[in-house]
This record gives C-alpha cells, sequence and structure tokens, in this order.
C-alpha cells in the first residue's frame, strides 16, 4: 500500500492568505463638511508592538516612580486614531481630545463591521499586562532605596551609638573636682571640638598655675 505524503501549504500561499485587509473608509461629515477617513482593520506586527510601547511610555513616570492611570484611556484613544487611521492629530492634548470627542470618531470605528476586533482587545490587553508588569517593577525599585536608606540610618545610628559609649567610657574616667575647674571656659566656647576642649584645658592649668606662682 503506497504511503500517501501530506502536501505541505508554500510561504507564498499562507500570505495570501494572512495579508493584511484592505482599509475601509469611514465618512464623518460636521457642519456641511464631509470627511473620509481610511481606517486600517488591523495593525501589522511591529505597529502592535510600537503602539503598546508608545502608550506605556506616556502612562509610566519613571523619575517620580508612579503611573498616570487616569490617562490611560485617553492614551489609548488617541493612539487608536492615530495608528488606526489617516488623521494626523494636533500635538497640544486638548485639542486632541476637543477633536476625539466632538467628532465621536473612535465610536465610528470600534463599532465598524470590518473592524478587526479580536486584534484591538489583543492590544488593549498587551497594554494591561505590561502596566502591571511596570507596576511591580516600580514598587521593587522603591523597595531596594528603601532597604538602602535604611541600611544607610542603621549606620549612621550605629556609629552615633559608638561615639556615645566611648564618651561615656571616658567621661567616667574624669575626674569630677577636675573637670568643674574647666566649665567657665567650656562656657565661653562658640563651637566644641577636640581643638577647642584643649584650649580650654591649657588656658584652665596656666590660670591656674600663674595664681599658685603668686
Amino acid at each position: 500500500m503506497t504511503k500517501k505524503t501530506e502536501k505541505k501549504v508554500s510561504i507564498t500561499q499562507m500570505e495570501k492568505v494572512a495579508a493584511l485587509p484592505t482599509p475601509f473608509v469611514l465618512q464623518i461629515e460636521e457642519d456641511g463638511n464631509l470627511i473620509e477617513v481610511a481606517v486600517k482593520p488591523r495593525l501589522p506586527l511591529s505597529e502592535r508592538m510600537a503602539f503598546v510601547k508608545s502608550v506605556i511610555d506616556g502612562l509610566v513616570d519613571i523619575e517620580n516612580g508612579n503611573i498616570r492611570y487616569a490617562l490611560k484611556d485617553f492614551a489609548i484613544t488617541s493612539h487608536t486614531i492615530s495608528y488606526f487611521t489617516n488623521i494626523r492629530l494636533p500635538e497640544a492634548l486638548e485639542k486632541q481630545d476637543e477633536l476625539i470627542c466632538n467628532t465621536g470618531i473612535i465610536d465610528k470605528i470600534l463599532s465598524h463591521t470590518s473592524f478587526d476586533s479580536n486584534n484591538y482587545n489583543s492590544l488593549l490587553a498587551a497594554i494591561d499586562v505590561q502596566l502591571k508588569f511596570e507596576s511591580e517593577k516600580l514598587q521593587n525599585q522603591f523597595k531596594q532605596k528603601t532597604e538602602v536608606y535604611l541600611e544607610q540610618v542603621k549606620a549612621e545610628a550605629g556609629q552615633i551609638i559608638n561615639e556615645f559609649n566611648k564618651f561615656t567610657e571616658n567621661f567616667q574616667k574624669i575626674d569630677f573636682n577636675q573637670f568643674m575647674q574647666y566649665i567657665p571656659q567650656i562656657a565661653e566656647m562658640t563651637k566644641m571640638d577636640e581643638k577647642t576642649l584643649i584650649d580650654a584645658v591649657a588656658a584652665t592649668r596656666i590660670e591656674k598655675e600663674s595664681k599658685v606662682v603668686n
């Protein structure tokens, strides 16, 4: 019995089937003005990746360590118009918002029968996944910075405690009656460090010795 060989589907054949669909046209009429907008039913992989990256970059504030969730819907809407249509949006965000809201263009695009909703929903899902990742990354960075700061505080506190312990140990060796002789000199100091303390002790001794001689 002769074994049948499976016929392979060529790349060329697959490319013909998987080719991107032709853009459809939306007609928008406003105050007697009719404009035609070309809309891509779906985006190729490179543009989908760029779409997600651009939205994320606009929402994640790395410098301040937060995510602008309040702008998420607006960012997705404006990117949808920029990537899927031939409409050129103004740079000013308020102008973009005005154009989007007043024309209702986004609802017309998403509700059109030729628009690939599955492809678009995959974009939205990818944005949510990436936002979650970025949020966790920011939290980890904050945790690491906090841990480093706490270690620095512990180190500084330990140094202060060591210095205090040294001071206490040395203070216990001081003759209290002798120390009282230096109080007038110490009280006149504008700052206290090792040199000024030595000068105060020396001045007290000189004064004491001069009284003995006299």
